[in-house]
């Protein structure tokens, strides 16, 4: 079977091979015609190889070049950095217990390129009953801190609630106090860092037996 592969091979590649031969014994023509000459030595080297592997003559591409695989699109842009002036803010459920930072209330941010914020509206009666809420933020941001009466987005719209009656905290994942409203006015400005658990905490000082509503709001100053 080798034998007769070879013959067929053979037999194929003459016509190549005469060709090759016939442009070898007119050097005026090799030199009026630069075409001619680069056309017969592709077709010398073709007979060659198709001597030595029939297979791989058949399936080389030709000099002229081929094809070419197109370039991998780009990559998309990454998405624009937070940009000023609009505030998302997403409004969460409170439900008890959540009084301690074991039965806090996840909440949840808006998901936004503005700036982004969360809000829970709740109720705190008896003395020192406190609602907690935990989180955690994917960048380090300023974040504007208020404790409003029920209804009201932001406290510029409002006077805040009176701290005597009812104050917010901020404390860290290892009971570190980060901003207390305690001794101010609930309306305050903290940073808070990427990465870590924060829980916010609104506790009744004194609402003399009476049940107050209230709004809590965090939301990005920068």
């Amino acid at each position: 079977m080798n034998y007769r592969k070879h013959v067929i091979a053979l037999l194929a590649a003459l016509p190549l091979m005469v060709a090759c031969s016939g442009d070898e014994g007119d050097d005026e023509e090799i030199a009026s015609s630069s075409s001619s000459s680069s056309s017969s030595g592709n077709l010398c080297n073709l007979a060659i190889l198709f001597l030595a592997n029939p297979a791989t003559a058949c399936s080389q591409p030709s000099s002229g070049g081929g094809s070419t695989t197109p370039p991998p699109p780009a990559s998309p842009p990454p998405p624009p950095p937070p940009t000023g002036g609009t505030i998302s803010i997403l409004g969460n459920a409170e439900f008890e217990p959540n009084d301690g930072t074991l039965n806090a209330n996840p909440v949840q941010f808006a998901t936004s390129n503005s700036k982004v914020g969360f809000y829970v509206d709740g109720a705190v009666s008896d003395a020192d009953d406190a609602d907690t809420f935990a989180f955690v933020r994917p960048r380090s941001r300023e974040f504007r801190i208020q404790l409003c009466p029920p209804g009201e987005m932001i406290c510029e719209m409002s006077a805040p609630i009176d701290t005597p009656t009812a104050y917010f905290e901020i404390v860290d994942g290892n009971g570190n106090v980060v901003v207390s409203s305690r001794d101010g006015q609930n309306m305050m400005v903290a940073r808070i860092e990427a990465g870590i658990s924060y829980y916010a905490r609104v506790v009744a000082a004194d609402t003399m037996g009476a049940t107050v509503g209230y709004r809590f709001t965090l939301y990005e100053r920068e």
